[in-house]
């Protein structure tokens, strides 16, 4: 395993880009691997740092102040573990916490003393500790001539290997190998995981939302998407769950909060776990991408959002178990109409098809590419084929269960009854031994945001579309469940049996759901559950789909590892591989854009513009607090000079995607200017294409996250911390 002293040390990394895309400066686009730092002139793209001061081998670096938190990023901005990062990347923890009466997500939450902060549940922060390539040992693995599920489960096994050898006599350490290059390459990166985050300063919904669904994915944005978490360890400091004695984590760098913030023009670069990109795919899977996959979970996630939002008019309990689940669902949904809309717009499932043929025509100019290459182009050509031939098919199955509570309790309680049985080194992953906490963890979720009357529609809808399926997908034990259900024996009333059924069911009681998880097969079938017995019917059809999905798997990653090693030859070099939510670097500028003919939108909003959408109405709500501050110009030492106002938003092309909510806007100085949180709405696809024309991020300034921490949170005593003097 290789130290801290060779992070990230990966092979020479270049830009790819579409030939399409035209001429322009390389650095601009990618999410970069550290590794890369050391090639490229810093100073002239606007640093006025030096590699060295971002990551040195051996020594301490901005990325030492960079972690992973609730599935994103935040940063240290405090010897004493203070974590700044989104509001949204918190409010899982802010719903966990709150209740009738004492409602965070609507009221904000702060901590007067550190006392007071409390337990963000289910979030670790995670930090970046050492790495190493492990590529050949991955491959290795895979038996000559092995059919393509055979290849499936002998890089999962081989995956599943390394990360326990790597996490063996390492407490607190946590492995995972990411995929760097589809089916071509592999490297294992160690984590150090805290496991006892807490909630700090959390802005009402009225500022860290405003604006809601309306406005995401949109500029101009006044919204105030940052909160502030504090990562604790045991006295030792080592990390340990929750306790009163815990100390805070001090992390080995954190960083300088530049409270004067940054103007139009300013360069600024981003640190942080980006998610996934699709750069480096075919036109085949663009093509399924807009074709199939997009509109399907469109249409599924916009059903399931309406359900959620009528019921949670009608209890404000209801709506707070529901308010994440609708939070992510309704960024995802508008998001991938963004993608869909960009798809279209830019042709770029077409214009990849082209790329695509001048590729194909490189591998048959001689003989050995022609040899080398074979098949490979026709092989994933066809893949997608037969992909979008079972779409309907694999989209129902594959999603059976997902939504519904007591539907994943219950597959739960059967793959546990499997899977224990077995050795420890047969299990599937998520009944590992490294991996129960976890498992805990989302059990314990689902069981506090249940809520009855959606999880009765999400099964019988599940249900319904089972019984949709041709006679040649159908599901055998799906009717004879829902007849054994009901009393008669006139018709297939999904309806009844699920009210039935849920009526019946102890999976949402916890004390009889651990008596259950307790349970062998055999004793499971005398409990009789009915939900359990339900998931028995669809295992068999269930473990059909998973296993095609891995000979399907198996088949396209052998593919695209030649694809990716001929477009590679092809291009004349190397290319930055897509994110994967290992530790990246962009950068860019505060820069103005042209979204439409004849409009130009300009990088920086402030309070004023905030109020000029207020309706009192959600979700343009500002508080009646923050509007007096407006009315008496109370700007504290937090005004722009340029506007004599206190900014909210800026827009940069920094090159972004999910995974980089909560990443460190920093200057060219190093010192935090503000806190990324979104695109804009023609930047959603950046996921399959960036362009300097159209790919905006979005942040939040850190003026106004000072501004709102001291005149609306009272939180000001966080300013001495961050050593920030007013």
């Amino acid at each position: 395993m290789i130290r801290r002293s060779g992070l990230l040390a990966l092979a020479a990394l270049v830009v790819w880009s579409l030939a399409s895309s035209g001429p322009r400066v390389a650095a601009d686009e990618g999410q970069w691997p550290l590794s890369m730092l050391s090639r490229i002139d810093l100073r002239a793209k606007g640093f006025e740092l030096d590699a060295d001061d971002i990551f040195k081998p051996g020594e301490v670096g901005l990325v030492d102040a960079i972690c992973r938190v609730g599935g994103a990023t935040g940063s240290f901005v405090s010897k004493d573990g203070l974590i700044l990062t989104n509001h949204h990347v918190a409010f899982a923890g802010v719903q966990a916490a709150s209740r009738p009466g004492q409602d965070y997500i609507e009221d904000g939450f702060v901590a007067k003393s550190r006392a007071e902060e409390i337990p963000a549940q289910g979030y670790t922060c995670r930090i970046t500790e050492e790495y190493r390539d492990v590529s050949e040992e991955v491959l290795g693995s895979i038996p000559p001539d092995a059919r393509p599920a055979d290849r499936s489960r002998a890089v999962a096994a081989a995956v599943r290997r390394l990360e326990g050898e790597a996490e063996n006599g390492r407490p607190g350490m946590r492995a995972e190998v990411a995929e760097m290059f589809q089916g071509k390459s592999y490297v294992l990166f160690l984590y150090r995981d805290i496991l006892d985050v807490r909630l700090v300063c959390v802005p009402p919904r009225s500022v860290g939302e405003y604006g809601g669904e309306t406005d995401n994915w949109v500029w101009p944005r006044h919204t105030g998407d940052f909160a502030f978490m504090r990562a604790y360890v045991g006295p030792d400091g080592a990390p340990a769950a929750f306790s009163a004695d815990n100390v805070p984590y001090h992390p080995r760098r954190h960083l300088e909060v530049n409270p004067a913030g940054v103007d139009e023009g300013g360069f600024v670069f981003l640190l942080g776990y980006p998610g996934r990109t699709y750069r480096h795919q075919s036109a085949a899977f663009l093509s399924f991408e807009e074709k199939w996959r997009m509109p399907y979970f469109v249409n599924r996630f916009r059903e399931q959002i309406d359900l959620m939002e009528r019921v949670s008019a009608e209890d404000p309990a209801d709506a707070i178990r529901l308010a994440n689940e609708i939070k992510w669902r309704a960024n995802v949904e508008k998001n991938y109409r963004g993608k869909l809309l960009g798809l279209k717009r830019l042709g770029l499932a077409g214009r990849k098809a082209e790329e695509d043929r001048e590729l194909g025509a490189w591998m048959e100019a001689t003989p050995e590419r022609k040899a080398r290459y074979a098949g490979v182009m026709e092989g994933i050509a066809d893949h997608y084929r037969t992909l979008a031939e079972s779409a309907p098919r694999d989209f129902v199955l594959s999603r059976f269960g997902r939504a519904s509570t007591v539907l994943q309790l219950a597959l739960d309680v059967r793959r546990n009854a499997v899977e224990m049985a077995k050795p420890e080194e047969r299990r599937a992953s998520a009944y590992l031994e490294r991996n129960r906490a976890a498992l805990e963890e989302t059990r314990a979720r689902l069981l506090r945001d249940f809520v009855a009357a959606v999880d009765h529609e999400y099964l019988v809808r599940d249900l319904r579309e089972i019984l949709k399926l041709p006679k040649s997908y159908a599901v055998s034990g799906v009717r004879e469940w829902i007849r054994s259900q009901l009393s008669d024996e006139s018709g297939l009333d999904v309806e009844a049996a699920v009210f039935k059924a849920m009526r019946t069911t102890s999976l949402t009681d916890r004390r009889r759901l651990d008596q259950l998880l307790a349970m062998d097969e055999a004793q499971l079938e005398v409990e009789g559950d009915p939900l359990v017995a339900l998931a028995r019917a669809v295992e068999p059809a269930l473990r059909t789909q998973s296993e095609l999905a891995r000979e399907r798997a198996g088949r396209i990653d052998a593919l695209m590892a030649l694809y990716l090693e001929a477009r590679e030859a092809w291009k004349g070099g190397d290319f930055v591989p897509d994110a994967n939510r290992t530790l990246r670097l962009t950068w860019g500028r505060v820069r103005s854009y042209e979204p439409r003919d004849g409009v130009v939108y300009t990088p920086i909003t402030t309070v004023e513009g905030m109020l000029e959408k207020h309706t009192g109405v959600r979700p343009f709500d500002a508080p009646a607090e923050l509007a007096a501050l407006v009315a008496k110009r109370d700007w504290g030492a937090f005004a722009h000079p340029k506007f004599d106002s206190v900014p909210v938003g800026i827009l940069y092309d920094c090159d972004t995607t999910g995974g980089n909510s909560g990443s460190p806007v920093i200057d060219a100085k190093g010192r935090l200017v503000g806190v990324n949180f979104d695109r804009a709405f023609e930047a959603t696809i950046n996921d399959y294409q960036w362009s300097s024309s159209y790919s905006r991020s979005i942040g939040v300034d850190v003026r106004y996250v000072l501004w709102i921490t001291e005149k609306l949170m009272g939180a000001g005593y966080l300013f001495g911390e961050m050593g920030i003097g007013k």
